[in-house]
Protein backbone atom coordinates (compact mmCIF):
# COMPACT_ATOMS: atom_id res chain seq x y z
CA UNK A 1 0.00 0.00 0.00
CA UNK A 2 2.90 2.65 0.95
CA UNK A 3 4.07 1.79 -2.76
CA UNK A 4 0.63 2.61 -4.64
CA UNK A 5 0.37 5.75 -2.06
CA UNK A 6 3.44 7.01 -3.14
CA UNK A 7 2.90 6.11 -6.50
CA UNK A 8 0.35 8.12 -6.53
CA UNK A 9 1.82 11.23 -5.23
CA UNK A 10 4.26 11.04 -7.53
CA UNK A 11 2.26 11.48 -10.19
CA UNK A 12 0.05 14.02 -9.36
CA UNK A 13 3.53 15.72 -8.93
CA UNK A 14 5.02 15.09 -12.36
CA UNK A 15 1.62 14.46 -14.03
CA UNK A 16 -1.04 16.79 -12.18
CA UNK A 17 -3.64 18.87 -14.13
CA UNK A 18 -1.58 22.15 -13.43
CA UNK A 19 -0.69 23.87 -16.54
CA UNK A 20 0.18 26.98 -17.78
CA UNK A 21 -2.28 30.24 -17.96
CA UNK A 22 -2.61 31.81 -21.22
CA UNK A 23 -1.31 34.72 -20.27
CA UNK A 24 2.20 32.77 -19.34
CA UNK A 25 2.46 31.23 -22.68
CA UNK A 26 1.40 34.83 -24.39
CA UNK A 27 4.50 36.77 -22.24
CA UNK A 28 6.74 33.84 -23.15
CA UNK A 29 5.72 33.92 -27.01
CA UNK A 30 6.67 38.02 -26.40
CA UNK A 31 10.19 37.42 -25.00
CA UNK A 32 10.70 34.44 -27.22
CA UNK A 33 9.92 37.02 -30.58
CA UNK A 34 11.56 40.44 -28.73
CA UNK A 35 14.60 37.88 -29.15
CA UNK A 36 14.01 36.65 -32.24
CA UNK A 37 13.78 40.15 -33.42
CA UNK A 38 17.45 41.40 -31.69
CA UNK A 39 18.85 38.37 -33.38
CA UNK A 40 17.64 39.47 -36.88
CA UNK A 41 19.06 43.23 -36.35
CA UNK A 42 22.46 41.86 -35.82
CA UNK A 43 22.26 39.51 -38.69
CA UNK A 44 21.83 42.97 -40.80
CA UNK A 45 24.03 45.02 -39.44
CA UNK A 46 26.61 41.88 -40.05
CA UNK A 47 25.94 41.97 -43.36
CA UNK A 48 26.02 45.50 -44.29
CA UNK A 49 28.97 45.38 -42.23
CA UNK A 50 30.55 42.16 -44.44
CA UNK A 51 29.46 44.46 -47.56
CA UNK A 52 31.19 47.85 -46.72
CA UNK A 53 34.62 46.05 -45.79
CA UNK A 54 34.56 44.02 -49.08
CA UNK A 55 33.89 47.36 -50.94
CA UNK A 56 36.63 49.24 -48.89
CA UNK A 57 39.16 46.50 -50.03
CA UNK A 58 37.80 46.35 -53.34
CA UNK A 59 38.86 49.92 -53.51
CA UNK A 60 42.26 49.75 -51.88
CA UNK A 61 43.02 47.30 -53.99
CA UNK A 62 41.92 49.48 -57.43
CA UNK A 63 44.18 52.52 -55.68
CA UNK A 64 46.97 49.95 -55.19
CA UNK A 65 46.81 48.52 -58.63
CA UNK A 66 46.88 52.30 -60.29
CA UNK A 67 49.75 53.40 -57.71
CA UNK A 68 51.86 50.59 -59.35
CA UNK A 69 50.74 51.05 -62.95
CA UNK A 70 52.21 54.99 -62.45
CA UNK A 71 55.01 54.39 -60.69
CA UNK A 72 56.04 52.12 -63.78
CA UNK A 73 55.09 54.70 -66.43
CA UNK A 74 57.55 57.76 -67.37
CA UNK A 75 58.30 60.24 -65.35
CA UNK A 76 57.63 62.74 -68.13
CA UNK A 77 54.76 60.84 -69.23
CA UNK A 78 51.51 62.28 -69.49
CA UNK A 79 49.90 60.08 -66.53
CA UNK A 80 52.09 61.78 -63.65
CA UNK A 81 51.70 65.39 -65.52
CA UNK A 82 50.87 67.67 -62.25
CA UNK A 83 47.74 68.25 -61.74
CA UNK A 84 43.92 66.11 -61.46
CA UNK A 85 43.55 63.10 -63.57
CA UNK A 86 40.53 60.82 -63.44
CA UNK A 87 40.68 57.49 -64.61
CA UNK A 88 39.06 57.27 -68.39
CA UNK A 89 37.46 53.92 -67.33
CA UNK A 90 34.97 55.67 -64.62
CA UNK A 91 32.90 53.95 -62.78
CA UNK A 92 34.97 51.11 -62.84
CA UNK A 93 34.05 47.42 -61.19
CA UNK A 94 36.33 45.57 -59.03
CA UNK A 95 38.69 44.61 -61.81
CA UNK A 96 39.52 48.35 -63.09
CA UNK A 97 37.09 47.41 -66.12
CA UNK A 98 34.53 50.21 -66.84
CA UNK A 99 30.97 49.23 -65.63
CA UNK A 100 31.36 49.12 -61.77
CA UNK A 101 30.11 51.76 -58.88
CA UNK A 102 34.04 52.50 -58.15
CA UNK A 103 35.29 55.66 -59.84
CA UNK A 104 39.30 56.55 -59.59
CA UNK A 105 41.34 60.05 -59.71
CA UNK A 106 44.42 60.80 -58.58
CA UNK A 107 46.37 64.10 -58.40
CA UNK A 108 50.34 64.19 -59.31
CA UNK A 109 52.38 66.97 -57.65
CA UNK A 110 55.98 67.68 -58.17
CA UNK A 111 57.91 66.87 -54.65
CA UNK A 112 61.39 67.74 -55.73
CA UNK A 113 62.81 68.33 -58.80
CA UNK A 114 63.15 63.87 -59.51
CA UNK A 115 60.05 62.96 -57.62
CA UNK A 116 56.28 63.28 -57.64
CA UNK A 117 53.46 62.61 -54.81
CA UNK A 118 50.70 60.78 -55.87
CA UNK A 119 47.08 60.94 -54.37
CA UNK A 120 44.80 58.48 -55.33
CA UNK A 121 41.07 58.50 -54.32
CA UNK A 122 38.59 55.85 -55.05
CA UNK A 123 34.97 56.52 -54.30
CA UNK A 124 32.10 54.97 -54.27
CA UNK A 125 28.03 55.07 -53.38
CA UNK A 126 26.81 53.06 -50.18
CA UNK A 127 23.75 53.37 -48.03
CA UNK A 128 23.19 56.98 -49.43
CA UNK A 129 25.99 58.23 -48.64
CA UNK A 130 29.62 58.21 -50.50
CA UNK A 131 32.72 56.46 -49.26
CA UNK A 132 36.65 56.91 -50.18
CA UNK A 133 39.47 55.24 -49.86
CA UNK A 134 43.20 57.54 -50.72
CA UNK A 135 46.74 56.00 -50.93
CA UNK A 136 49.57 58.30 -51.52
CA UNK A 137 53.14 57.42 -53.13
CA UNK A 138 55.96 59.33 -53.74
CA UNK A 139 57.86 57.72 -56.98
CA UNK A 140 60.41 58.86 -59.29
CA UNK A 141 59.05 56.97 -62.26
CA UNK A 142 59.81 53.67 -63.74
CA UNK A 143 59.02 51.71 -60.92
CA UNK A 144 60.96 53.25 -58.21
Amino acid sequence: MINSFSDKKLQKVFFGNAGFSLLEVLFAITIVAIGLLAVAAMQLSAIQGNKAGGNLSVAIHLAEQELERLKASSFNGPDLAPGNHVDPNNPVNSNGNPGGIFTREWLVEDYTTSSKRITITVRWGELLRTRSATLTTITQGGGF
